[in-house]
């Protein structure tokens, strides 16, 4: 409720459940986290680029990306799951 009363959100009633409820950035809610995300990338580049040699951020780039390529694997998998595509075992 403190994110709606500084317009940073908006929330709605979930129109398919009851339940639920939409929690939707407004246009100033989005702005801040665009840029608070910007300064915590750089925030993350800075520590990690001093403390690791180009080697070290080259291995640790490679390793991301499959962490991120298989997480995405998971996650289409789960879908598919939950759609009915893949019968559980």
């Amino acid at each position: 409720d403190r994110l709606v009363n500084r317009g940073l959100v908006v929330k709605t009633p979930e129109t398919d459940d009851g339940r639920g409820t939409l929690v939707t950035l407004t246009d100033q809610g989005y702005e801040l986290f665009r840029r608070t995300a910007v300064k915590h990338a750089q925030a993350i580049h800075r520590r990690v680029s001093s403390a690791l040699s180009p080697d070290e951020l080259a291995t640790l780039r490679e390793l991301s990306d499959k962490l991120r390529h298989g997480s995405d694997e998971l996650h289409h998998a789960s879908d598919d799951l939950h759609r009915g595509k893949v019968q559980r075992p």
